[in-house]
């Protein structure tokens, strides 16, 4: 008896010593490698081949201000996973350990992504994943079963620091659904419709498989200007409520966020918060008033709503607006300004409205096209930083335009110190690299169609000042080549050196003899080295004064 004791007990032990000698080691921790390719979170799910896993707690847990955490990854060429690197949560906070994140941290080996590839060449990478920390429920609390004249489900989400759509849907067991649009949507306004044969029964299962009869009634993260979503839910005359302020900020489960977009698309909220066909038509069903200042700002949300606008929609709803012969009309009891629309069109880019717009007398005065509204719009295209618009306009000028366009520049400090000055001048709105390629080719078409490149603003500045504190060195090269004084002080009396804004401008503007009195020196040095800019302190060093 004591030898098959014995003999279990090796059996055991050497069991348990195969599985510790089987066992993977833990990954080894990424070193800093800024040469390594990093996706855009936008493809990531197209390489992903593993479900990202979502960490849960009991009931009730105390986990601190921010729920989630941030998982770097670098893996191979082959997609497999080599090292972990920064674990974060929050706003940026080191990741502090709990069983459960290392279960999750445990798990990562088994993480495996399609190649990344650059040029056609599969690459390491190094890859970010955001992992959910949920609470789970206290206890299951049953959801109630209602008749369907009963059943009344509404979605209301709000405003923020920003355009987010305010508005509220409701959703009957009937198949009826009322919308509100309040702002920030394409269409305001009250307005009732039927839905989808089948809808509420896959919102109510939606619901059912989320358990969300079981969540709290509030998931508030502690976080400002961002919109509330409120959740209502009445069955048979049982009333549940979840509002949503920042939910998985604080371990909210995904199921709310699930039967929230549930609802919308049972009750096809799109067709209201962004212009469609689907949209008119249903407008056309209510018999709406197109030709109205609700009509109105209809266009206007369409026009700026990005990349979500429906140009053959927009250019319909323009027919139904201002009808081409619409401006004979005397008798008309809305007439829509053509020009603010004209004005909107050009600085968001929508060239289709173009010629309509034009052809509606958007540009006409009494005298013919007014030359106030033409310089307003290239104005306008400067804001939209479009060529192809700013080369649209020239075209309109008859005879053919032979002075560059030009608008009125006040000086910051001195209001009534204003002085006319070309269109080259115009203050550049969107500043992001992609449309500061698109602002210097505008200005380098205006020079050399006329524009006159040496001039400057009522404060004094010169395209060189505009060109140095956006940082681009092309534009930068082409002023100085063309005869632009790199000393030539501008508004406060600065140079173009004291507002650039990266090294290869700052020592483009030194080497072309930017004239810097002693204290400026120091003023430039400071900032090279605050900056690190060791190529800007090496030319002072290198050039004494």
């Amino acid at each position: 008896m004591r030898f098959i004791f014995a003999l279990c007990l090796l059996v055991c032990a050497t069991r348990a010593l195969s599985a510790q000698a089987g066992a993977s080691p833990p990954l080894p921790a990424c070193g800093d490698d800024t040469s390594v390719f990093v996706p855009s979170d936008d493809v990531l799910p197209e390489h992903r081949q593993f479900t990202v896993p979502v960490i849960a707690y009991p009931f009730d847990t105390r986990l601190g201000e921010t729920w989630g955490v941030s998982v770097q990854v670098k893996v191979d060429a082959t997609g497999h996973v080599q090292c972990i690197g920064a674990l974060k949560v929050g706003w940026g906070e080191d990741m502090v350990l709990n069983p459960q994140r290392q279960a999750m941290l445990d798990g990562v080996r088994d993480w495996h992504y399609a190649p990344f590839k650059v040029n056609g060449r599969a690459v390491p990478a190094f890859v970010t994943e955001v992992i959910a920390e949920e609470e789970s429920n206290a206890r299951h609390q049953p959801m109630p079963h209602a008749a369907s004249n009963n059943i009344l489900i509404s979605l209301e989400r709000s405003s923020c620091l920003g355009t987010c759509p305010n508005y509220r849907v409701e959703v009957y067991g009937d198949g009826r659904l009322v919308y509100v649009g309040t702002d920030h949507v394409a269409v305001r306004g009250r307005h009732s419709y039927r839905v989808a044969p089948g809808a509420v029964d896959q919102l109510l299962g939606t619901m059912r498989e989320g358990d969300i009869w079981s969540m709290r009634p509030s998931y508030a993260g502690s976080i400002t200007d961002v919109p509330v979503y409120r959740l209502t839910m009445n069955l048979g005359g049982t009333v549940h409520r979840v509002i949503d302020y920042a939910g998985p900020m604080v371990g909210m489960p995904a199921a709310v966020r699930r039967v929230e977009s549930a609802v919308d698309l049972a009750a096809n909220t799109q067709l209201w918060l962004h212009l469609s066909g689907a949209t008119i038509r249903q407008l056309k069903a209510e018999h709406f008033r197109f030709r109205s200042p609700a009509g109105y700002a209809i266009i206007e949300h369409a026009i700026v709503d990005g990349s979500l606008r429906d140009e053959n929609a927009i250019l319909e709803l323009l027919n139904l607006l201002m009808p081409i012969d619409g401006r004979h009309h005397a008798s008309a009891s809305y007439r829509a300004p053509a020009f603010s629309l004209l004005k909107l069109a050009l600085q968001n880019n929508v060239e289709v409205l173009l010629d309509p717009l034009i052809a509606r007398g958007a540009l006409i005065t009494r005298a013919g096209v007014g030359q106030g509204k033409l310089d307003a719009a290239f104005g306008a295209a400067m804001d939209g930083a479009s060529l192809t618009q700013l080369e649209h306009l020239w075209t309109l000028a008859s005879p053919p335009r032979q002075a560059c366009p030009s608008f009125v520049s006040s000086a910051k400090d001195l209001p009534a110190q204003r002085k006319r000055v070309p269109l080259t001048l115009w203050p550049m709105q969107k500043t992001w690299p992609a449309m500061q390629a698109q602002y210097a080719a505008m200005l380098t078409w205006l020079i050399d169609h006329g524009c006159d490149i040496k001039a400057s603003t009522a404060d004094g500045d010169t395209l060189l000042h505009r060109a140095a504190s956006f940082g681009h060195s092309d534009l930068v090269r082409y002023l100085l080549a063309h005869g632009l004084n790199p000393s030539q002080r501008g508004a406060g009396g600065g140079l173009p050196i004291g507002d650039a804004g990266n090294e290869v401008v700052a020592l483009m503007l030194l080497e072309a003899g930017s004239d810097l009195a002693p204290a400026e020196l120091a003023q430039v040095r400071a900032h090279a080295i605050d900056l690190a800019w060791p190529r800007v302190a090496e030319w002072l060093d290198a050039h004494p004064r």
